[in-house]
């Protein structure tokens, strides 16, 4: 198979360089030659196009093949360049190579000079091949190195036995919250950072470390300041070529985020399971209290009211008058009774007139009972609202008032209610005797919890700030929803 061949020539000598050619067509190659003689010629063929190779004799009337191996070097050229000439000592062929040529070869023995060129040209393009590879690794390595630099996971790269740290990122000192450094010179004062409970598990992963398996656990952490942090720790063995694990490297990332999630889906969980029992227990406890008030109320009211009726079938016409007055008494008492409870249950009003109007009603009513005056302020209530808010501010209210009447020991509370960014603030406030969050009571811890959940429900919130002898503030910011 012929091989075509680009050959720049630097030779004054045109019988000799048809020689040369004569020689590589018997080799097989198909050349292609420029002739030159000077420095200017050969310059401006160097930067015409591009050659396979150069042949130079060693000394020319107005050249050298030292110019010519100058001007290849100073182009920064990776062209072949052999010596061809019919006088070479030790001396100049020593200075020859050092200039940068691969071979030197006698004009009388150019039998020499097809193997050459075969041998320079796969040196060449192996020499392409090495820069190309370098070239690729170096690209890989910079973007290697930029995302190690930059993820928020710790990439490490360790020797199997731990004893030797290659490379720790830089967010291993963002989750460590310590120098790695320090990692780096002492491998095995990272157990010092374990968890005490994390110990046991933390030294079978380094086992495995050790012994060039891949592995995966989790651990936490303590940093300096006392904090800590949940890891999830991978590693993978690096092989050489002949099967032997050379290097173990991984990633540890810091999933604190996700075990606080974990953690918080757990306890609402829990406090969803609470609410669904405390819910039933209040069902329970108000089917309780309803039916006292039935039997000792209601059921007493109509035992007497059936006694009074028997007493006037069985009494003369004109005896009956005052058994039927009492009787009416008793009637007007049950209702009284009868609607007082529906009020307890749920005031009407609040789904005929909205709740301004009943929350007026409400704070009257409670002022008769328990001389506490309110400072009501409000605005924005003569809009409408849903049924869910309106139960859920008037329960807060009622609630709120309710403590305070119990346990305040004040002549005033002041109440205010407002819609404002599409939300309803509400806050009630009073100078009374206030009380430790800590210590309260289970009854009246329930009734704090009923009014946070009323908020919760809506997607809202409310706090209680309080301490003993300060008053207390209960403020709840309750979303609005459009209808």
């Amino acid at each position: 198979m012929q091989k075509t061949l680009k050959i720049l020539i630097v030779e004054d000598s045109e019988e000799d360089t048809l020689l040369l050619l004569r020689h590589l067509r018997r080799d097989g190659y198909v050349p292609t030659h420029q002739r030159v003689d000077s420095l200017a010629e050969a310059e401006t063929a160097l930067k015409s196009q591009k050659w396979d190779i150069v042949i130079s004799d060693y000394v020319l009337p107005h050249f050298s093949g030292l110019e010519a191996l100058e001007l290849i070097r100073k182009n920064n050229l990776d062209i072949p360049c052999i010596i061809v000439s019919g006088r070479i000592t030790d001396e100049t062929a020593v200075a020859a190579m050092k200039a940068g040529a691969r071979d030197y070869i006698m004009k009388d023995n150019l039998k020499r000079l097809g193997p050459a060129i075969e041998r320079e040209l796969a040196e060449k393009e192996a020499r392409h091949e090495r820069k190309k590879a370098q070239e690729e690794l170096r690209e890989v390595s910079e973007k290697l190195y930029l995302v190690t630099e930059t993820i928020q996971d710790a990439f490490w790269m360790s020797s199997p036995d731990i004893g030797a740290v290659a490379y720790l990122s830089p967010a291993f000192e963002d989750i460590w919250g310590v120098s790695r450094i320090r990692f780096e010179r002492i491998p095995y004062s990272l157990v010092d950072t374990i968890h005490s409970e994390d110990r046991e598990r933390f030294l079978e992963l380094c086992k495995k470390h050790a012994e060039g398996k891949p592995y995966g656990g989790e651990y936490r952490i303590i940093r300096p300041d006392g904090s800590i942090r949940w890891i999830y720790d991978r590693g993978y063995p690096i092989y050489s070529d002949d099967g032997k694990v050379v290097m173990m490297t991984g990633v540890a990332r810091d999933i604190t985020p996700q075990k606080q999630a974990e953690s918080n889906l757990k306890n609402a969980e829990s406090n969803l399971r609470n609410m669904a029992n405390r819910l039933v227990r209040l069902q329970e406890e108000e089917r309780r209290n309803i039916a006292r008030e039935l039997h000792d109320q209601v059921g007493q009211s109509l035992t007497g009211l059936k006694l009074m009726i028997n007493q006037a079938m069985r009494s003369p016409k004109e005896k009956t008058a005052p058994v039927l007055d009492e009787a009416q008494s008793v009637v007007t008492e049950l209702i009284q009774q009868v609607r007082e409870m529906s009020l307890a249950l749920r005031p009407s009003m609040l789904d005929d007139l909205g709740l301004l109007p009943t929350l007026l009603w409400h704070i009257e009513r409670y002022t008769n009972r328990s001389g506490i005056k309110v400072n009501f302020e409000h605005v924005g209530l003569q809009d409408s609202f849903s049924p869910d808010v309106n139960t859920a501010v008037y329960r807060i209210i009622q609630e709120a008032l309710t403590n305070v009447a119990r346990y305040a020991k004040v002549n005033e509370v002041n109440v205010r209610i407002s819609k404002e960014d599409n939300a309803i603030h509400l806050t009630v406030e009073d100078q009374g005797r206030g009380f430790d969050l800590s210590r309260v009571s289970t009854k009246e811890s329930a009734g704090i919890s009923g009014m946070r959940e009323r908020a919760q429900q809506l997607g809202g919130s409310l706090m209680i700030k309080t301490s003993p002898g300060n008053g207390t503030c209960l403020i709840a910011e309750l979303p609005l929803t459009k209808e």
